[in-house]
């Protein structure tokens, strides 16, 4: 039996659903091309040892220099510098961070590249500074040459991160100052003169000890004359 035919009506209805449907699908695979997105990277690495000046600078990719509204730069949480050009650089053109006035340990360095879209990408690294302390000025001996008293050597002053302890070491030397050796039990901040020091120079060696420095640093002062 011949089948009726489907009414003309019915006909522009399918054809008007294919042409929803069709164009509907290729717009799914535009979308998924999507816009580019920020990414940035610091040339402080995890693990790295830090000592002294370093030079830190950021390298924002994924999106063009005239896109990205600034790159922060933080240590441990605590923003240090904000840089809105490229080069994006710690400190400026300079570029350096002075790790000496850091405490000596681990810490965080991160970079934040913020672009002019809100949208925002992050580069942090935990790093170890090591710096040892630095003299500002000298240790010193003060005190009367005369038998039975007491010179005291002063540790000097130093800057840098801590902790730090100190030790001290007294010496015997000639009255020049040459062939120093040292006094037996002699380790304090004080020493008496006694009749072996006639006619001798003393020398005291103040060494400073940081927890992660080795070996630790030595510095000597001299008595100005030889005691009588």
């Amino acid at each position: 039996m011949r089948k009726p035919p489907i009414p003309r009506r019915s006909l522009l209805v399918f054809a008007s659903t294919l042409a929803i449907l069709l164009p509907f699908g290729g717009g799914s695979a535009a979308l998924g091309t999507g816009a580019a997105s920020i990414g940035v990277a610091s040339t402080i690495a995890n693990g790295q040892t830090l000592t002294g000046k370093v030079h830190w600078t950021a390298t924002v990719s994924g999106i063009s220099t005239n896109d990205v509204a600034s790159v922060a730069f933080s240590i441990d949480g605590v923003s240090k510098w904000t840089e809105k050009q490229s080069p994006y650089e710690y400190n400026g053109t300079n570029g350096t961070l002075d790790t000496a006035s850091l405490s000596n340990g681990s810490h965080v360095f991160a970079v934040v590249a913020t672009a002019k879209d809100g949208s925002t990408a992050t580069a942090a690294a935990t790093a170890t500074a090591k710096n040892p302390p630095q003299s500002t000025r000298r240790p010193s001996i003060s005190g009367q040459l005369v038998a039975g008293k007491t010179l005291t050597a002063a540790r000097g002053s130093w800057s840098g991160p801590g902790p730090i302890s100190f030790s001290y070491r007294w010496l015997r030397c000639d009255s020049s100052g040459g062939s120093c050796a040292a006094i037996s039990g002699a380790a304090g901040s004080t020493y008496t003169l006694g009749d072996a020091d006639v006619g001798r120079r003393l020398r005291v060696v103040v060494t400073v000890y940081c927890r992660l420095l080795a070996p630790p640093i030595g510095l000597q002062a001299e008595s100005q004359r030889s005691h009588w």
